[in-house]
């Protein structure tokens, strides 16, 4: 074969595997987008250090719970969780579309657990201290073996769980452990959702309390909306099982593979209550909304509008993006110019799981929808009225009264609940109670309008103003003890900003005039000094041995000017014990609980571990002493506390040897001297760098596109290689005539050290 054929040849090969890998990758791409893609459970759900998620021989998804505490003890779903959404039942004879809710089945085995608790986080309805809402369902064991289920509600967050079985309004005693499912319905009050948990043929109802929203967003570090926690009576007690079925409707029944498949498509939960549009604002930006898959975390989404032409034969649906506005195309009525629009979503998840939603069905019962043909609509127009208080009317002659309705009456309750126990300082703050009884708009739901508050103190000649805020951030800084004194008012979507009669004349509200209109309601509650509190810190840091480490300050509330001091112990974990963080982190807390202090910390420690230790077990790091020795070269650094470099000014220190390092705080309030509050923070040192980042199921999913992918890649090299290396046609037809290229001159080489027997060859 001559040299221009072997070329030929071998780019041909290498060009065919490359384009045979990627197709290759191609298909495998849309094999896996085409088929019901399949999950691992260990992707779905999260574990801690004493928990597990297994498959059983059966294929069923099986968690394990092995601690006496549930601290540390969980599993987590890591995914966005949906409360309430629509659906259309295409088997279904009905028009209307079906509310759906949350549903969750599961089952005990080997359900040996003092208590067992469902969490369920969100954020808030109305804003707290708490900053993340937590409902609960608890199922509990009594000393006797006889085991009650309860629903501990965001309002009972205080409540424990031996006092709460006893109240038969939230608790049920069981026979036995069944089926379970837990289900959401709608609730009475806004926040609220019903909640049924039905164990075998008994059930037990209650309610979620303020909870924001449709649905709860995951957040790793802040917000966990389904976990499942158990916590056992003793270390030898068998581990507690659980077998997870479905949730919201996506079955957990596993393949032969032991993998969940995703059968399930997708679903669109909204936020606010839909009402209208107006005109010239961006549709998309006028409501919040989410889109949630139970496995998938990506959901690909088409949005499309249609503005109602009474000339169009069918609707004919536009892309819709946030820049979309709706302006006069149809004007309906001269007295009252609207237009009508339907949006749609269509979801898919990359399993090929697809479901097609109209945004009329999450309409408020009192939203103007109309109907042409066999579509809903929304209305789009330009509405001028404000909102308004329902405790104030206007006659005729536009005087306006206000009247102590039973929705006021409420509100001042509400006020007075939520001032109990308040606390004065930095910090703190007053939560207004839900004003949705109180404030209403024609055409804005109270989740989208924007508040105002203004507020003082009794006898202030100043007042504060906190505007633009959205209906969960209502809150008053309440820094200074004493009386306070608050109005508030409201303006819709589309920027109607309450206004108030004056002498018969309309005027809008500003920080000069509201105290002076007295059709305003005015509120009021009182706030002391209470003392100090320290928010929690994390259960456990991580620093490094020799490399610096900053704590950071502590949360405290109260009043400002109070004094802290702070002391570093060092505990060697080997020494003492070999002590586990969890017992340490449990033992710590007592201590923050029984107000220990610092100087008999120690002695609680050894009490607790049931031995002496020594100062090479458990000690205390002395502050950095500009006197002692500054660095390893000075005689004593090795022995000296100099070497930690801890300084209490920024909270820092350089660990030298691993094992627990223990932050203590003593606190004193400014004006309350024998109160005096602790805090604390544990961190471990460790003497490697960790640098995993936790499981991945990437390969393990994708292995015959990552074959694809390296023979795609090799047949480029070669077809490169090839392209370099062989000798073009010019090149050798030119060898030895003229002046020779740098390719002729090393085939002339060749051909001389290669001998006659060469020349032979070629000429063949």
């Amino acid at each position: 074969m001559n040299t221009k054929k072997l070329r030929f040849t071998a780019l041909f090969v290498s060009l065919a595997v490359l384009i045979v890998s990627l197709a290759g990758i191609v298909f495998t791409r849309i094999a896996a987008i085409s088929a019901e893609a399949t999950y691992n459970p260990a992707a779905l759900f999260a574990t801690s250090a004493r928990s597990v998620v297994e498959v059983t021989s059966d294929n069923r998804i099986m968690f394990l719970f092995d601690g006496t505490s549930s601290v540390n003890n969980a599993v987590n779903y890591n995914h966005d969780l949906a409360y309430k959404w629509f659906s259309m039942d295409e088997d279904s004879s009905a028009e209307e579309p079906t509310e759906n809710y949350f549903s969750l089945e599961f089952k005990f085995n080997g359900a040996t657990f003092k208590t067992f608790t469902i969490t369920f986080q969100s954020a808030e309805n109305s804003k707290s201290t708490d900053g993340v809402t937590e409902n609960q369902v608890v199922f509990y064991t009594s000393d006797d073996g006889n085991q009650a289920v309860a629903i501990r509600n965001d309002d009972d967050a205080d409540v424990e769980i031996e006092d709460l079985v006893e109240d038969p309004d939230k608790s049920l005693w069981l026979s036995s452990l069944g089926d379970i499912k837990i289900s959401f319905g709608p609730g009475e009050n806004s926040g609220e959702y019903a909640v049924t948990v039905a164990v075998g043929d008994v059930s037990l109802d209650g309610t979620f309390t303020n909870i924001r929203g449709a649905y709860a967003e995951y957040t790793a570090s802040e917000l966990i909306p389904l976990s499942f926690a158990a916590e056992l009576p003793a270390e030898d007690t068998d581990e507690t099982v659980m077998f997870i079925n479905s949730l919201n409707g996506q079955s957990f029944a596993l393949d032969e593979d032991g993998r969940v498949v995703d059968d399930t498509a997708p679903v669109l939960v909204v936020n606010d209550d839909i009402k209208g549009f107006a005109l010239g604002t961006s549709i998309l930006n006028s409501f919040s909304y989410e889109t949630i898959d139970v496995c998938d975390s990506t959901v690909s989404r088409t949005l499309t509008y249609y503005q109602y032409n009474p000339d169009d034969e069918a609707p004919s649906y536009l892309s819709l993006t946030s820049t979309v506005k709706i302006f006069d195309k149809y004007t309906y009525t001269d007295e009252d110019p609207r237009e009508y629009i339907s949006v749609c979503f269509s979801l898919n998840d990359d399993d090929n799981n697809a479901e097609t939603y109209y945004l009329s069905w999450y309409a408020a019962d009192d939203a103007d929808v109309t109907t042409f043909g066999e579509t809903d609509y929304l209305s789009v127009s330009r509405d001028e009225e404000s909102p308004e208080y329902t405790c104030i009317t206007t006659d005729e002659n536009n005087d306006q009264t206000f009247n102590e309705t039973e929705a006021y009456q409420n509100y001042l309750a509400d006020v007075a609940a939520a001032a109990e126990n308040l606390r004065a300082g930095e910090g703190y703050s007053f939560y207004l109670p839900s004003l949705e009884d109180l404030i209403t708009d024609n055409d804005t739901a109270y989740t989208g309008l924007s508040f105002t508050i203004y507020y003082k103190t009794d006898g202030s000649d100043s007042a504060s103003t906190r505007s633009n805020l959205s209906y969960d951030e209502l809150e008053i800084p309440v820094g200074n003890t004493g009386k306070y004194i608050f109005k508030v008012v409201a303006a819709d979507k589309q920027g109607n900003a309450m206004q108030f009669y004056r002498n018969g004349r309309l005027i809008s509200v500003d920080s000069d005039n509201v105290w002076n209109i007295d059709v305003i309601p005015e509120f009021s509650f009182y706030v002391e000094n209470k003392g100090l509190e320290v928010e929690e810190s994390e259960e456990l840091s991580y620093a490094y041995v020799y490399s610096p480490y900053e704590i950071g300050d502590f949360t405290v509330k109260g009043l400002s000017g109070y004094e802290s001091k702070y002391t570093l112990f060092y505990l060697d974990n080997v020494s003492a014990g070999d002590i586990d963080y969890v017992s340490l982190i449990e033992f710590v807390n007592e201590c923050y609980a029984d107000k220990v202090s610092a100087d008999d910390f120690m002695t609680a420690l050894e009490a607790r571990l049931g031995t002496t230790l020594t100062d090479a077990d458990l000690r205390t790091i002395h502050e950095y002493d500009s006197n002692g020795p500054q660095d390893e070269d000075d005689e004593g650094w090795d022995t000296h506390d100099n070497r930690y470099n801890w300084r209490e000014s920024s909270l820092s220190f350089t660990p030298q040897e691993s094992g627990y390092y223990i932050l203590y705080a003593e606190l004193v309030d400014s004006e309350i001297w024998s109160q005096r509050v602790y805090a604390y923070q544990v961190v471990y040192a460790s003497s490697e760098v960790d640098m995993g980042y936790g499981e991945t199921y990437w390969i393990e999913n994708n292995i015959v596109t990552i074959v694809f992918i390296v023979i795609a890649v090799v047949a480029a090299i070669a077809l490169l290689v090839i392209w370099i290396t062989f000798p073009s046609k010019e090149t050798v037809e030119n060898a030895g005539r003229g002046k020779p290229s740098a390719s002729g001159k090393y085939a002339a080489k060749r051909k001389k050290s290669d001998g006659p027997d060469a020349a032979d060859k070629d000429k063949k």
